[in-house]
């Protein structure tokens, strides 16, 4: 062949060489395939592009990347200029619904789909929906129903490719949240209602106002003896809060509430649902416990008598006067803070001392409760007590203030704190005494301990000065009529 016919040929490959290809005859092997019009010589003289051999592997095309591809193109798979690259036409269903064409002998967490690819049959479409799967989801078109409800950014594809939480749906339905249960959920956990790991579980989140009441989220159609109460669960109209385990209290006509509120009829424990702190406040029966009594079924032993209409719950429920003649209000009646700490006293004591407080007096319920409540922070956040120091407090209401009560050390005598009992009328009595209610409620009070075996029927009464030199309480008044009571002694405890 001569120089200039050999110099035509090459020339006329050129198309072909630009898209990275070899000119040769068409009856040899060409991996990459041939095509026609892009050389120069015979009629059997084709473009063989073995340079796109690796996109042509992987069912793509070649082309220039100015041009339209639907499957997305790949780099380093063409000959040519670097502008050719390997359009994966083949694949654009697969890359349609968020995944990416890939050999299934590789890792695809989001599971494979076959029938979406181009190339070999283990060419499959791994879908990049993990973060929905993961969630027990199932990414799909939102035109589609869902029970469990939709939730964006969790699938590959287009927009409206979202993840449908089907399998969470039975949690859903009674207001809950599928989530790792190693995350906080105060409303707790309930297996068996979500798709996703066995760690993926229900959290009742929007049962919490109920669970923190003690109650059970339930549909409303189920019997409920504590009764029900709407607003405080997640799910259908008809799941409301039953206060099951209220109703040991509500039967005694109590209601269950935090025992940091006050409560004037006192707390019981044991008979709330909820956390410790929930107790059972039998405000019902402070008219009761105002007069120093305890609410009980009549049916019951009583040394003091029963007195009608002072008690909630049933018509049998009346109430026990354990002291005659004196009113004895509870530290939850007053206000009380909650002791930091208390130790227990061994009863009967046979020493009783009477002081006073030198501060503000008082002659009704509202301004004792507040000289209480001063006093008790004065023990407390100035003197550093564990509680106010007194056993008792009297007012000029004449009525009694429960301080540490008949069993608990108190902090009034020094020396004789865990073996006698105290109590302090509220006011300053060295030029006169106590009105005539005080010093009966005083009187009232020493032979209530007595009868309710806290007290010795031989105890000895003393003042303040008597065994503590440094002091004038309980106040010369107050000291020369106590003086004349029959209990009081000269003899040192």
């Amino acid at each position: 062949m001569k120089e200039k016919d050999l110099m035509y040929i090459l020339e006329n490959d050129e198309p072909c060489v630009n898209i990275g290809g070899i000119c040769q005859q068409d009856t040899l092997s060409c991996p990459g395939g041939y095509q026609s019009g892009l050389c120069g010589g015979g009629a059997n003289r084709r473009c063989c592009k073995e340079k796109d051999v690796p996109c042509v592997n992987i069912e793509g095309t070649c082309q220039d990347d100015s041009k339209s591809c639907c499957g997305g193109y790949k780099t380093n798979l063409c000959g040519g200029g670097r502008n050719r690259r390997c359009c994966k036409e083949k694949d654009e269903p697969c890359v349609s619904i968020g995944g990416w064409c890939q050999q299934d002998s590789l890792s695809c967490s989001g599971g494979y789909q076959s029938g979406l690819c181009g190339g070999e049959a283990n060419r499959r479409c791994c879908k990049e929906d993990t973060p929905c799967v993961s969630i027990g989801g199932t990414c799909q078109d939102d035109s589609l129903s869902c029970c469990g409800g939709y939730q964006s950014n969790l699938c590959g594809g287009g927009r409206n490719r979202r993840c449908c939480k089907e399998k969470d749906e039975p949690c859903v339905s009674i207001g809950g949240t599928c989530q790792e249960d190693s995350l906080s959920c105060s409303g707790g956990y309930q297996s068996g209602l979500c798709g996703g790991g066995v760690n993926r579980r229900c959290c009742k989140e929007r049962d919490t106002p109920c669970v923190n009441i003690g109650g059970t989220c339930q549909d409303d159609i189920e019997p409920c003896c504590g009764g029900y109460q709407s607003l405080l669960c997640g799910g259908g109209v008809n799941r409301r809060c039953c206060k099951e385990k209220d109703a040991p209290c509500e039967r005694i006509g109590g209601t269950c509430q935090d025992d940091s509120l006050s409560c004037s009829g006192g707390y019981e424990s044991g008979l709330c649902g909820g956390g410790v702190n929930r107790k059972c406040c039998k405000e019902e029966d402070a008219p009761c416990v105002s007069i120093g009594g305890t609410c009980q079924d009549d049916s019951l032993s009583c040394s003091g008598g029963y007195e009608s209409g002072l008690c909630g719950g049933g018509v049998n429920r009346k109430c026990c006067k354990v002291c005659s003649g004196v009113k004895i209000y509870s530290r939850a009646s007053w206000g009380a803070k909650a002791p930091k700490s208390s130790t227990i006293m061994s009863t009967p004591v046979s020493l009783f001392f009477v002081h006073h407080t030198v501060g503000s007096s008082c002659n009704d319920f509202t301004s004792c409760a507040a000289v209480m409540r001063s006093i008790q922070n004065y023990h407390m956040d100035i003197k550093g007590w564990s509680d106010i120091g007194y056993s008792f407090l009297v007012g000029e209401d004449g009525a009694v203030y429960e301080g540490r009560g008949w069993n608990k050390v108190g902090a009034h005598t020094q020396g004789y704190n865990s073996r006698g009992l105290a109590a302090s009328v509220m006011g300053n009595f060295m030029n006169r005494k106590p009105n005539t209610a005080a010093l009966n409620a005083m009187k009232n009070l020493i032979q209530c301990g007595i009868s309710r075996g806290y007290i010795t029927s031989t105890y000895k009464l003393y003042g303040h000065r008597d065994v503590v030199s440094t002091t004038t309480c309980p106040g010369d008044a107050l000291y020369q009529e106590i003086k004349t009571w029959p209990h009081y002694s000269t003899q040192t405890p």
